[in-house]
């Protein structure tokens, strides 16, 4: 105790004589010592007034303590007496000049006080003082900053060169850049920064902002799950990391990123929202519907409300989506956006007259916008009520003469109609004018002059607009024109190109039929060859499984393989067989032999049996074999219980006489025959689904059925009508 006792003393007699151990101690200093507690005492009960008198006490006893004239001037300094802060910290320069601490308080006071000059000054003196301590140079260049940004850059690098792992002091000079733009010298510092401390934050959020300005999303999202991984809870990072894999198309990925960020917090509007988003991309409007209810009873707006209608339409259910449309209608009751979004769901729920009302509400507010006449006259035309479709499309036109729109539905109603054909003329000429890419005018314009009679106009205008759009409906036109013109025979193929756009239509089926009954057989023939034909020829590929059947006497081999068909005649058949090894592989490329493999002696022993068969599959599907010469049929048709046969080019095809089908090729050079069997006609019209090729020398025969393959072809676009 004794010691402890002697070793405070001494503290009292450094604190208290100014700061020499050789001063000798007098009664003052200890009276001053007690004052002094006094002051601490007031000052950690808040009371800083009070500590501050206690303080002047105790200096006015101790005049020489450089210690007491710096507490003085930190209380002076708190409470806002920047004037009595500035004479103590002086006081205790002068009293201690060699102190590096008393310089960066200085500093701070005069800061505060407004003299940067002389803030500058004494913090410039701290750093001299103490050149290897951070906190001189920290405030030193905080001081600076302000006024001289690359000079504190500078002070800041030059501490770095002695102490290059203050990863800190690394952070406020990527700051700094920043604030300069040098987004180059700020990337290259907090790239730094991580080589340092690979877990910097702020360096990764830095750095993934950075990269998002560049588009640079891959970084930028490397950099955000790199935050994830010490915040994994982190639901601003979360939403921002699916935002931009939705914005990459990278579903799979945002949908468990948002997944991740709702379970964190099951009501955010956000995570909810994007989710919607992504089941609105995969289709399933349930699902969205039921996050976006949850968003709209969070936060109501007026945007989720109208993505909510559409979702509600999709789905369905158009009561819903007029009540979400109605209530936003009555808010803003002269908000045309609404009122048009409104009427469009009437009509989808058959409610036409409420549609005309809402149409005619539109009308009244802006009895000049064209759009909403327009919009009129699509209601009246499936409301089967022509005269107001002229009357709406005619004032739509006289408000807005360019409207190429307006001009071409005009135009078609009238060709459709057989009506007022001149006028339908000068109007699609005006349409196709305006916009003469669009594959719908130049179908109006060929079918004014189908109207007109002038059948070769039209048939240009009309292979013209198919050039544009794989439309079932110019189809159907031209296979019109051509019939007119008296080309049975191509308006058939042109009506067969217009159920490949769409199979389920049964008007022109019965046209087909009837186009059909006019034909002789060996017509007929040609035709369904000739059909055939061009289904084959735009088959692009076919991927999936197979059956393979092989037998040669019992018993048989059968097995699954996976095949693969490519426009151009390449065909790959692999059976599988242990170990992933293949049992059977062929690959056949178009004008080159077939590459054959096996390990089945029933594929070695056959294998230039199994080799044709595939040979004469491949060159079914790109066609080859229905090369025929139109003179060859006629002379050499023949009808066998209502099916139809004739040879060509080395071939005898039969044709099922009811539907068309190619059901047998028989091969006059080795006397094989390919039979077939159609798939699905409802999916894929004349594509087979069996192959059974048979050669009657050896006896082999091999069968080849398609388990649900996938079909893709040269055109796959799919349009509905579009008038």
């Amino acid at each position: 105790m004794k010691i402890i006792k002697a070793l405070r003393c001494a503290a009292l007699v450094v604190a208290f004589s100014g700061g020499s151990l050789h001063a000798a101690p007098h009664a003052q200093s200890s009276q001053s010592y007690q004052i002094y507690l006094k002051a601490l005492l007031y000052e950690s009960q808040g009371n800083l007034v009070m500590a501050q008198q206690e303080l002047t006490k105790a200096l006015a006893l101790t005049p020489d303590s450089p210690s007491l004239f710096k507490t003085a001037a930190e209380f002076s300094f708190r409470l806002g007496l920047m004037d009595e802060a500035i004479a103590h910290i002086e006081k205790a320069i002068q009293l201690d000049k060699d102190n590096a601490k008393l310089y960066i308080l200085a500093g701070q006071i005069y800061w505060t006080s407004g003299d940067k000059d002389k803030a500058e000054e004494r913090l410039n003196k701290a750093v001299e003082l103490s050149p290897d301590e951070a906190e001189p140079l920290m405030n030193l260049a905080m001081a600076v900053t302000p006024r001289d940004p690359k000079r504190a850059i500078q002070l800041y690098n030059e501490y770095l060169l002695r102490h290059p792992g203050e990863v800190d002091v690394r952070e406020r000079v990527a700051q700094l850049y920043e604030s300069l733009e040098e987004t180059e010298k700020a990337n290259e510092t907090w790239e730094k920064v991580l080589e340092w401390s690979p877990s910097s934050l702020r360096a990764h959020l830095a750095l993934a902002q950075e990269a998002e300005v560049s588009q640079d999303t891959v970084t930028a999202i490397s950099h955000y799950e790199a935050v994830l991984v010490q915040d994994p809870t982190n639901l601003p990072i979360l939403l921002r990391i699916g935002e931009l894999r939705y914005r990459n198309n990278e579903m799979a990925e945002a949908t468990e990123a948002f997944t991740q960020a709702r379970s964190i917090a099951p009501t955010s509007v956000s995570a909810n929202f994007w989710l919607a988003l992504l089941h609105e991309y995969k289709g399933e409007w349930k699902e969205a519907i039921a996050l976006l209810e949850q968003v709209a009873a969070k936060s109501p707006d007026t945007a989720v409300s109208l993505r909510l209608s559409y979702y509600y339409s999709q789905a369905g259910q158009n009561k819903k989506a007029i009540a979400v449309l109605s209530d936003l209608s009555k808010g803003e009751p002269e908000n045309t956006d609404f009122l048009n979004y409104l009427a469009i769901a009437y009509e989808q729920d058959k409610q036409f007259s409420q549609a005309e009302k809402v149409l005619r509400n539109l009308v009244d507010l802006d009895p000049n916008d064209a759009g909403t006449y327009f919009h009129l006259a699509s209601l009246y035309d499936r409301m089967n009520r022509f005269p107001k479709v002229e009357e709406s499309l005619l004032r739509a036109i006289q408000l807005k003469p360019d409207d190429h729109m307006a001009l071409n539905y005009l135009a078609y109603s009238y060709a459709d109609k057989n009506i007022h054909l001149d006028q339908a003329e000068k109007l699609a000429t005006e349409a196709v004018a305006l916009d003469p890419e669009n594959g719908s005018y130049l179908d109006s314009m060929g079918w004014v002059y189908y109207r007109l009679g002038k059948f070769d106009k039209a048939e240009i205008f009309l292979k013209q607009a198919l050039e544009k759009s794989n439309d079932t409906l110019i189809w159907e036109h031209l296979g019109d024109v051509q019939s007119a013109k008296g080309s049975v025979m191509t308006a058939l193929l042109s009506w067969d190109k217009a159920l490949q756009v769409k199979p389920s239509q049964k008007k022109l089926k019965k046209k087909i039929k009837r186009a059909l009954g006019r034909l002789s057989p060996a017509e007929r023939f040609t035709y369904f060859i000739n059909r055939t034909k061009s289904r084959y020829q735009s088959l692009k590929s076919i991927k999936g499984l197979v059956r393979i059947q092989v037998c040669q006497g019992k018993p048989c081999f059968e097995s699954r393989a996976s095949m693969s068909y490519d426009q151009g005649g390449d065909l790959r058949v692999e059976v599988p067989g242990p170990l992933s090894g293949p049992v059977m592989l062929l690959v056949k490329e178009q004008g080159k032999p077939a590459q054959f493999g096996a390990i089945h002696p029933l594929f070695l022993s056959n294998q230039k049996d199994v080799t044709q068969a595939f040979e004469r599959m491949s060159s079914l599907f790109s066609a080859l074999l229905l090369t025929t010469d139109p003179s060859d049929l006629e002379k050499t048709l023949t009808v066998q219980k209502g099916d139809l046969f004739a040879s060509s080019n080395g071939t005898t095809l039969g044709v099922n006489g009811g539907t068309g089908e190619l059901h047998q090729v028989t091969f006059s050079d080795k006397g094989d025959v390919l039979r077939l069997r159609s798939y699905d006609k409802s999916k894929v019209p004349l594509i087979p689904a069996l192959l059974e090729w048979e050669n009657p020398q050896t006896g082999l025969v091999l069968r080849c059925e398609l388990l649900n393959p996938v079909f893709s072809f040269d055109d796959a676009r799919r349009h509905e009508e579009k008038k």
